[in-house]
């Protein structure tokens, strides 16, 4: 066994409860100690490292018995960096050149911070409090570091193989947790013209009523402001008032939630794409010649005369009449073929 091995005991052992992850750290052996890490790794929030110690007698007794077993799933990165498991952190640095910081330089700053502890780990998991031990290399460095954090980024370093990229800091994540978990609580920025702590948070049923109000109302034409005034004061049965300065404030009389304007623009375009917005506003000749992004030249695919040819249909105003009577017949369809290379006709039926 050796450190950073994933370890459980489906039945618990001890301190090791069920359903819960440890890594293998040391074992002294002997009459001595076992010692185990539990991350922590919540899905929003500051991320921390329990460290456990049980006698060496018990742990052994428990891994002979198949109390204490190794999962079949052995990570070689912490729980937070899981999504990046493969993934080269050499070339990071090359893939985000306009960063601020480096992320090799990121690493190395935190690494040069547990330097010292992890040059005497080994003196530190005999002393007979590791972790008041570990707070006092954290204490130590200049400037001081936060005690928990250090101590993180200690035993991290330890449990994966002493690997430097183990300390990267879980930038992935940022922006990815659910709002929607947190219902009441009202994220972003704060409101300029209303102040700090007006409005809602979102929940599902929040989310779905705005996105059919904006389905319901959304046509060639109509702005995001209109539809947005309307939805809340027919779907959530809202008020509004001026202010002095002019400016329409929507409340509901029973202190229901609704949607902030920004709120309802953010979901709607999450939801929908700002493509299909702006078409269905706009309509699809104005995105296509004013808004989208030029594809190009047609003739830009296609080397030779002859590669590609198109052919574009159009019905002609004037309706054949036939011989027998004076009734009018289908209107005829002209097709024209030309090359798209050179933009020559090729011929009409």
């Amino acid at each position: 066994m050796i450190a950073g091995d994933i370890l459980e005991a489906p039945d618990g052992w001890g301190v090791l409860a069920r359903g819960v992850e440890y890594r293998f750290l040391r074992n002294d052996g002997a009459d001595k100690l076992a010692y185990l890490v539990q991350f922590d790794s919540p899905h929003k929030g500051p991320v921390n490292a329990v460290l456990l110690s049980m006698p060496s007698r018990k742990f052994e007794n428990g891994v002979v018995s198949g109390a204490i077993v190794s999962t079949s799933d052995q990570r070689h990165l912490p729980p937070w960096l899981k999504e990046l498991e493969g993934v080269d952190f050499a070339l990071l640095d090359e893939i985000y050149r306009k960063a601020k910081i480096p992320k090799s330089q990121r690493v190395e700053n935190r690494f040069l911070h547990i330097a010292n502890a992890v040059h005497d780990y080994r003196k530190i998991l005999s002393s007979p409090h590791p972790e008041k031990e570990i707070n006092r290399y954290a204490r130590a460095c200049s400037p001081a570091q936060n005690e928990k954090r250090f101590r993180l980024w200690f035993l991290t370093y330890l449990c994966f193989g002493q690997n430097i990229w183990s300390l990267m800091p879980p930038f992935h994540r940022s922006g990815h947790w659910d709002r929607t978990l947190f219902p009441e609580t009202k994220f972003g920025p704060p409101s300029l013209a209303f102040g700090k702590h007006y409005g809602n948070g979102c929940s599902k049923e929040l989310i779905e009523r705005i996105c059919e109000g904006y389905r319901r109302r959304a046509k060639l034409g109509a702005h995001m402001s209109k539809i947005y005034q309307r939805t809340v004061i027919e779907d959530f049965r809202c008020k509004v008032v001026k202010n002095d300065k002019g400016s329409k404030v929507f409340f509901h009389p029973e202190g229901h939630s609704f949607p902030t304007y920004w709120q309802f623009r953010y979901r709607v375009l999450l939801r929908f794409g700002r493509e299909v917005v702006q078409k269905t506003l706009y309509g699809s000749v104005r995105y296509r010649t004013r808004i989208a992004r030029s594809k190009g030249r047609f003739s830009e695919e296609v080397a030779n005369l002859m590669e590609r040819v198109e052919a574009d249909g159009y019905y002609v105003k004037e309706r054949p009449q036939p011989y027998v009577d004076n009734a009018s017949l289908p209107p005829l369809c002209v097709v024209v073929g030309r090359d798209v290379l050179s933009g020559k006709k090729l011929g009409t039926r």
